[in-house]
C-alpha cells in the first residue's frame, strides 16, 4: 500500500531525508505518539530494528542553490508499507495537521491520496524504483548491482524484512536482474553521524532504475509494499510494479 502526500514548500535542504523522517513521525504522533516511540526508540536511543516503512521523495520544478533546493512546483512524498493500520494513522495525521516545521523549513500538506497499486500475479515482474536501493555486502560496504554477491546480499536483507514483518522466511529464493540502473550517492545529514565527522554526514551508495525480480508471488507482493534493501525508513528502497 502506498500513500502519496503532495506538499508545498519554498525550499528544502539538499540532504532532506531526515526532514521527511521527522515529517512522518510528526504525522503519526498526531494520533498515536506511543507508536512513534515503539517504532523509532528503544531505551531512549534510536531503534535500529527493521520497520515496515519505506518512502520516496519527488521534487517538481526545482533548482539548487548551495546546500538548498528552491522549489517552484510540488513535492511528492510516497510512503509504502504493508501495515494498513499504520497507513490510516499516517493519512489521518496528515489530514488533521497540515503545517510542519523542521529546522527552519516550513512545509504545508496540500493533498493526500491512497494509491491503488498493481502487484505481480506471477513469479516474476519488472519494477521501477521510486527511491534508490541500497545493498550492503559482508564487509558492510555498499554494493553495485553487478557485484557477484549483490543478489545474495539482496536476498539476505529481503528475507530479514519478511521475517520481521510477516514472521516467516521467503518462500523461495529471490532472483535479481538489473535492467536499467544508475548509481546515485545520497548524502544523509543528522546529528547521529557526529561521531563519524564534524559535518554530521554519511554517504549512501545506492541505485535507481528498472529491475526484474523473480520469486514466490506472495513474497513479491509483500516486498512491493515494504520496499527492499537497507535504510528504507530513511528514504530508500521503494519499488513500483510495472509489468510482467
Amino acid at each position: 500500500m502506498k500513500l502519496v502526500i503532495s506538499i508545498q514548500a519554498e525550499k528544502l535542504p539538499v540532504s532532506y531525508n531526515f526532514l521527511f523522517v521527522s515529517l512522518i513521525k510528526s504525522a503519526i504522533a498526531v494520533n498515536d505518539s506511543n507508536l512513534v516511540d515503539s517504532l523509532y526508540y528503544y531505551n531512549g536511543r534510536a531503534n535500529q530494528n527493521i520497520k515496515d516503512i519505506a518512502f520516496a521523495v519527488y521534487l517538481n520544478k526545482f533548482r539548487k542553490e548551495q546546500d538548498e533546493f528552491l522549489i517552484d512546483g510540488d513535492i511528492k512524498l510516497t510512503v509504502s508499507t504493508s501495515n494498513f493500520k499504520f497507513l490510516l494513522l499516517l493519512q489521518n495525521g496528515f489530514m488533521t495537521k497540515r503545517a510542519y516545521q523542521y529546522k527552519g523549513y516550513d512545509l504545508h500538506v496540500k493533498k493526500i491520496q491512497l494509491l491503488q497499486e498493481g502487484k505481480p500475479e506471477q513469479e516474476f515482474g519488472l519494477f521501477q524504483t521510486l527511491s534508490p536501493i541500497a545493498i550492503k555486502g559482508a564487509n558492510n560496504t555498499f554494493l553495485n548491482p553487478f557485484d557477484a554477491e549483490y543478489e545474495q546480499a539482496l536476498q539476505f536483507i529481503c528475507d530479514e524484512i519478511v521475517q520481521e514483518i510477516a514472521g516467516r522466511s521467503l518462500y523461495k529464493p529471490l532472483k535479481f536482474t538489473p535492467v536499467q540502473m544508475k548509481k546515485v550517492v545520497v548524502k544523509l545529514k543528522h546529528e547521529a553521524f557526529s561521531r563519524m565527522n564534524a559535518e554530521e554526514v554519511f554517504f549512501v551508495e545506492a541505485y535507481k532504475g528498472i529491475i526484474k525480480l523473480e520469486g514466490a508471488v506472495d513474497d513479491l507482493k509483500l516486498l512491493t509494499e515494504t520496499g527492499i534493501g537497507y535504510r528504507r525508513s530513511q528514504g530508500f528502497g521503494v519499488i513500483k510494479y510495472i509489468s510482467q
